[in-house]
């Protein structure tokens, strides 16, 4: 769920709140509830996703999770590939769909850093 959507269901249930509970203390209370989560989830990492080539291209040279598609084999799947400011993916005979920055590998968390 993205931050647009959390606030418009805060302003939402706002005015439901103070339709229900009016000069109530469980209107205050709830709509609190949703500010502090509103805050928790603007605080948060945004989540990746693919943004399609139409849509834009990277900023800077580097590499990229990119979506592939082939005219060969209709074959769709995801790779890394090189993208360079002059426009152009390293990926030749293949059509880069969508991309993204390559997310940082998991790290399990624990107790003690060695």
């Amino acid at each position: 769920m993205t931050i647009i959507k959390l606030v418009d269901a805060r302003r939402g249930l706002e005015c439901k709140c103070e339709e229900l509970f009016k000069d109530s203390k469980i209107a205050e209370s709830i709509y609190q509830y949703l500010c502090d989560g509103i805050e928790e989830c603007e605080d948060a990492e945004p989540e990746s996703r693919w943004i399609p080539v139409t849509e834009r291209l990277p900023e800077k040279d580097g590499m990229y999770l990119v979506s592939i598609s082939t005219k060969a084999r209709m074959e769709k799947r995801a790779d890394t590939d090189f993208y360079s400011h002059f426009g152009v993916w390293m990926m030749f005979g293949k059509f880069v769909t969508a991309w993204m920055p390559i997310p940082e590998p998991y790290r399990e968390e624990t107790e003690y850093e060695i």
